[in-house]
C-alpha cells in the first residue's frame, strides 16, 4: 500500500490468523505527511505480527493489543512513535532502527520495546513516554532496555494508584524527568546510574 501527500492511516486486523490482513511480504509505504499504521490484534491465545512486513515513511505505529501480541520491526524502518490505547494483552515490539516517542493510554498490562544493537550503542539515547491512565487495575511494566533518559509526560487520568504503580525499566536508565499535571505512582530503578 501506499499513502498520498497527506497524513495516511493504514488499518490492519488480526482476529484469527487465516483473516488477519497483515502478513509476510506486506509493504507499506507512507509518503509525504505524518502517517500511521494501526494494528488491532486479537487472535485469540496471542500472535506475532508484522514479520517480513516492510514499512517506510510510516512514522506511528498504533497498537490495539486486545490479546498478548507481539509486533516484528525488523523491517519497519523510521518508527518515531509507538502508541497503545485500552490494550487488554501485553505489547512487544521488537528490533527496532530508531528510538521512538511512546504514548501509553488506559492500558493495564505490560509494554515491551527492543531495538538493534546499533540503534542503542550510545551513553544518551532519549526516549519521551507519555502515560495517560495507565496501571490503574494492576501493577504495569514498561521495558525499554538501552535507554539512558527517559522523559515522563504525565497527562490526563492518574497513573497508578495507591495499590498498584507503573514501572519504568531499563538496563541502562540513569535519568528520569517527570513532566505534566496528572498523578503518577512509578517505581524506578535507575539500573545504569554509577556511583
Amino acid at each position: 500500500s501506499a499513502g498520498g501527500a497527506g497524513d495516511d492511516t493504514f488499518t490492519a486486523k488480526a482476529a484469527t490468523a487465516a483473516t488477519q490482513t497483515i502478513n509476510a511480504g506486506d509493504s507499506v509505504t507512507g509518503g509525504a505527511g505524518a502517517d500511521t499504521l494501526s494494528i488491532t490484534a486479537s487472535i485469540a491465545g496471542g500472535s506475532t505480527l508484522g514479520t517480513g512486513v516492510t514499512t517506510s515513511s510510516v512514522e506511528t505505529l498504533t497498537v490495539d493489543a486486545v490479546t498478548a501480541t507481539v509486533i516484528d520491526g525488523t523491517l519497519m524502518s523510521g518508527v518515531t512513535a509507538i502508541t497503545s490505547t485500552g490494550s487488554l494483552g501485553t505489547l512487544t515490539v521488537n528490533t527496532l532502527d530508531t528510538i521512538p516517542s511512546v504514548s501509553l493510554t488506559s492500558s493495564n498490562v505490560a509494554t515491551t520495546l527492543s531495538y538493534t544493537a546499533a540503534t542503542v550503542v550510545g551513553t544518551a539515547d532519549a526516549q519521551t513516554v507519555t502515560l495517560n491512565g495507565v496501571g490503574t487495575t494492576a501493577d504495569v511494566t514498561l521495558t525499554t532496555n538501552g535507554i539512558e533518559t527517559l522523559n515522563v509526560v504525565a497527562n490526563g487520568a492518574a497513573s497508578g494508584s495507591a495499590t498498584t504503580s507503573v514501572t519504568l525499566a531499563s538496563t541502562d536508565l540513569e535519568t528520569v524527568v517527570i513532566t505534566g499535571t496528572a498523578a503518577s505512582t512509578l517505581v524506578i530503578d535507575l539500573a545504569g546510574a554509577s556511583g
